[in-house]
């Protein structure tokens, strides 16, 4: 259970990075 709250966390830190870093990526998302 713990597990998935870990993956969901860790996967917002990298979107999170992802648009600091790629602009154009984050924007794709949005």
């Amino acid at each position: 259970m713990m597990r998935t709250g870990l993956v969901t966390v860790i996967f917002l830190a990298l979107l999170l990075v992802g648009c600091v870093v790629y602009p154009g990526i984050g924007a794709r998302f949005i």
